[in-house]
């Protein structure tokens, strides 16, 4: 018969008292990345990317120049069309509304480069044919000027005014200098023009400007094209005239609220060069790609100028590669007594290479007397005094070239400097680890002028957390016990009416439970969690899983409109939670679903779904599919449909086939190493694990934290044999950052040696006496000390001694206000006792009387014992009732009686 126990609010103090006081072992950590450039480059929203960049030291003006970057399409040949594969339909076109087509220009070619902008079109237009409804304005460094049409009526002064209803007249050589275009883009790096078409009367007006709400209206033409009977829908087109050039980006067409297209160019597969009418959502362009980078111009800086990480670079010397970096420069100015490069070590952002206080270690770029590029490397003392730790290297790229620098940290504070891909040169002796500086030394009358592209600059490095621990854990719960030396637990019991028959055991929905040697997740909910203390990076973690699936599943009463209310939860393997009893979304979290008759039955390259952080990342998908019921069909085998390993889905129970988890028992081991993550499964025939199969495998930015195992809505599972084996440093930095991973990166811990773990019992109270100023009390078997505690009954309880002793006696004498105390001892167990708890506390009366009152005392008898007493010793009693709160919201847990 099974005995279901609330977990002693005692116990729980065991392990309140070491979280809190930190005697449970926080074992190993992994190889890490932290970067102190962040992961958008140098620029952010087309300025420094203020996150994780600083300038400093900048001179007045500024010495930097930002340009944001653009991926643009550029015509070179006449008749460049540019045609939103969207049409816009005839009832929009023609019923008042106003059309806008936005693009931003960077530049104009020669005088007659040129954009023509068209009037709606029934087909794709062969405009120079002069076929097709259109109507043409060129656009070039003089301003605006006509340029005929199909659409002859367009031609004429009082066809196009200005702002104010003017007309424009034509120019002596045959122009319509309107100021459109000289204006807006002269001495700016774009500028956005908007054409918008009147639906109304059919004109255009356009504006050109940096925004919407600043923008300046130019000219308006009148009647400039016309509508064609019996279309339905119209595209509407802007393109390229005569051999010459422009370039344009960040392509826009709307209506007061409709957005037919909006382009960046950021995605080539939206952008087409033939026409095709099925994909609405693409960008029809005739005419040649060019991309811009975003970059900072660096313009004669001041000698200290520099951009430098908010961040500090941190590396752990002793692995084998510590840290890589990467920048790309272009030099158009760089004289020989000025050198320009990455500055390393600086122990503060606002730290000048020209007497950085605490050293620093320069890789840089400078002129030699040949006029030759070269790259050397030094170290900067206190007092700005380059030392060279290698010979300066030639480099074969000169002025105007785009010149990439890759840095490679070794161990031993070495690194390996690479110039656009060449053998890697070896400097030893640097100092590596602080903020990193694209810094400038040398006098600033030396000319320097050069560019570094804002996306090429990054950083990744790599540091180890020190283990504090490396001992195995093991479980095997034939004690019907969870260690709360071991495990942190918390249970939630999903409603009854969730479950009906169970098949193959008769347990009752209780929640997770220790009993008959094994732990179950029997009928669990939300949030109930099993999870190792301590946190974790590099680790196998070894457990048997046992197939214990509902025959049905009910959805009910009441929930018969949500969202999949009967879709019971995976039992999750939960690893890199941030918190000790995690919510799902803080870890990275694989689900072994092992079906009912009611939903699904997954075969076993199915059974891993994801959730939580773990669906972030690439190749985390289910690995195959699933065999559904029909909503209509009823069965009376508990799992009708399997899928076999050739893909067949077959009917009746899969028993011990291979893909499958159903029925049998599988042992699993997760391994965790440098933030590389594989599954393994393999079946368990009378206790001995057979060939193991790749479940599942990722990686991971940081797989750091906590491990176990929990359910996130209704649940029913078993597990069992629990081993825990941490990976220890020399390993993981053997293997390095990319290690292979495997299933016998440790042994399969053998069951027969696995830990039983009994319920500890409480040590027997002592008999406690007071006489005279003396507290005397029995000594109990077991214990290795006493806990006193004074307490002043009158005012308030408060605790007034809480002294840990290993005498039998205590001397009260200190107490010496006049009123009534009560005195406890607490008996404590050795350290290293895990078949007992702290006695309960076994309580006297002590009396301070005024004046020549003799002090007293009396025996309770009974020794009534407080919840309260007894936990802790050295804390306060607001920190006791603290950490008593903390556990006492913790979890019940059911378990069989102690044969």
């Amino acid at each position: 018969m099974r005995k279901k126990m609330l977990l002693s609010l005692l116990t729980v103090c065991v392990l309140s008292a070491a979280l809190a006081f930190g005697t449970l072992t926080i074992a190993n950590a992994n190889i890490s990345t932290n970067s102190p450039t962040g992961t958008t480059g140098l620029m952010s929203g087309g300025a420094l990317n203020a996150t994780n960049f600083i300038y400093s030291n900048d001179t007045d003006p500024s010495a930097y120049t930002e340009h944001s970057g653009n991926s643009t399409y550029t015509g070179t040949d006449a008749n460049v069309l540019i045609i939103p594969m969207n049409k816009i339909p005839a009832s929009v076109a023609t019923a008042g509304k106003k059309i806008t087509m936005q693009f931003d220009v960077l530049q104009w070619g020669t005088l007659w480069s040129q954009i023509l902008f068209f009037a709606p079109f029934a087909t794709i237009p062969d405009w120079h044919g002069g076929n097709v409804n259109y109507s043409m304005v060129r656009i070039n460094r003089n301003g605006v000027h006509l340029a005929g049409g199909k659409f002859n009526g367009l031609i004429g002064t009082d066809k196009t005014v200005d702002a104010n209803g003017n007309t424009f007249q034509a120019a002596a050589d045959g122009t319509w200098p309107i100021g459109l275009h000289a204006g807006p883009l002269n001495g700016k790096e774009k500028v956005t023009y908007w054409i918008e078409f009147n639906t109304a009367d059919r004109s255009c007006t356009f504006f050109a400007g940096d925004t919407l709400e600043t923008r300046t209206q130019y000219a308006t033409v009148k009647e400039a094209y016309e509508y064609i009977e019996g279309v339905e829908s119209y595209y509407f087109v802007i393109g390229v005239g005569a051999a010459g050039t422009f370039e344009f980006d960040n392509y826009k067409l709307f209506t007061e609220d409709t957005v037919y297209a909006d382009f960046s160019f950021d995605d080539d597969k939206e952008i087409i060069s033939a026409v095709d009418e099925t994909k609405t959502n693409a960008l029809m362009v005739t005419g040649t790609k060019k991309t811009y980078d975003s970059l900072i111009t660096v313009n004669a800086p001041g000698e200290d100028t520099a951009i430098t990480t908010t961040t500090k670079l941190k590396v752990t010397d002793d692995l084998a590669t510590t840290f890589e970096m990467n920048v790309e420069y272009n030099f158009t100015v760089l004289d020989e007594n000025r050198k320009v490069g990455v500055a390393f070590g600086l122990d503060s952002y606002r730290t000048r290479l020209s007497a950085p206080t605490e050293g620093a270690s320069f890789v840089y770029f400078t002129k030699n007397s040949e006029g030759k590029i070269v790259t050397g490397v030094d170290n900067i003392d206190e007092a700005g005094v380059h030392t060279a730790i290698g010979e300066t290297q030639a480099l074969t790229e000169t002025f105007g070239d785009r010149i990439s620098l890759n840095v490679k940290g070794l161990s031993d504070a070495k690194i390996a400097v690479s110039v656009n891909g060449s053998e890697p040169v070896e400097y030893d002796g640097l100092k590596l680890n602080g903020h990193i500086s694209l810094a400038h030394t040398g006098a600033a009358d030396a000319n320097v002028n050069y560019s570094v592209y804002s996306d090429s600059f990054d950083v990744i490095a790599y540091s180890f957390n020190e283990n504090e621990g490396t001992e195995v854990i093991t479980a095997d719960f034939n004690g019907d016990y969870i260690s709360t030396d071991k495990f942190t637990f918390q249970s939630t019991v999903a409603p009854d009416a969730y479950y009906t028959v169970t098949e193959g055991t008769d347990h009752d929905v209780e929640g997770l439970v220790a009993d008959d040697g094994i732990v179950g997740f029997y009928g669990t909910s939300t949030n109930s969690r099993l999870m190792v203390n301590g946190q974790y990076g590099d680790y196998v973690l070894q457990f048997d899983y046992i197939s214990s699936p509902y025959t049905s599943r009910i959805q009910p009463s009441g929930l018969q409109n949500g969202v999949n209310p009967n879709r019971h939860s995976p039992l999750f393997i939960l690893f890199g939670a941030t918190s000790q009893i995690p919510e799902l979304q803080e870890c990275y979290a694989m689900g072994i679903v092992d079906g009912n008759a009611t939903q699904y039955f997954w075969g076993a390259e199915s059974l891993i779904t994801r959730d939580g952080k773990l669906i972030q990342y690439a190749g985390t998908s289910v690995l195959s599919g699933m065999a559904q019921i029909g909503e209509d069909e009823t069965y009376d085998a508990p799992i009708p449909y399997y899928t076999a390993p050739n893909g067949e889905v077959k009917q009746g129970k899969p028993a011990n086939e291979a893909n499958s988890l159903y029925n049998k028992i599988t042992r699993m081991k997760l391994v965790v190493l440098n933030n590389n993550v594989a599954l393994y499964g393999a079946t368990v025939t009378d206790g001995v694990a057979g060939e193991y199969r790749q479940l599942f495998k990722c990686t991971v930015p940081d797989a750091y934290g906590y491990v176990g195992f929990g359910t996130d809505a209704p649940g029913w599972y078993r597990i069992d044999n629990i081993a825990f084996t941490p990976i220890d440093k020399a390993v993981a930095i053997e293997k390095g950052v990319d290690p292979e991973i495997t299933v016998d990166m440790v042994g399969d811990v053998a069951v027969a040696d696995m830990e039983t773990d009994y319920e500890p019992v409480p040590l027997a109270k002592t008999t406690l006496t007071v006489t005279g100023n003396k507290a005397v009390w029995t000594e109990v078997e077991g214990a290795s000390e006493y806990n006193v505690t004074a307490y002043n009954v009158i005012n308030d309880n408060v605790l007034l001694i809480d002294e840990r002793v290993t005498a039998l006696e205590y001397d009260l004498s200190a107490l010496t206000d006049a009123g009534a105390y009560k005195i406890k001892v607490v008996a404590i167990p050795a350290e290293g006792d895990k078949a007992h708890v702290n006695s309960p506390a076994a309580t006297a009366d002590y009396t301070v009387k005024a004046a020549d009152d003799s002090a007293s005392s009396a025996d309770t008898g009974n020794g009534t014992s407080e919840k309260k007493s007894g936990c802790f010793s050295g804390i306060t009693a607001s920190g006791t009732f603290m950490l008593l709160a903390v556990a006492g919201a913790m979890f019940f847990v059911k378990k069989k009686e102690n044969k």
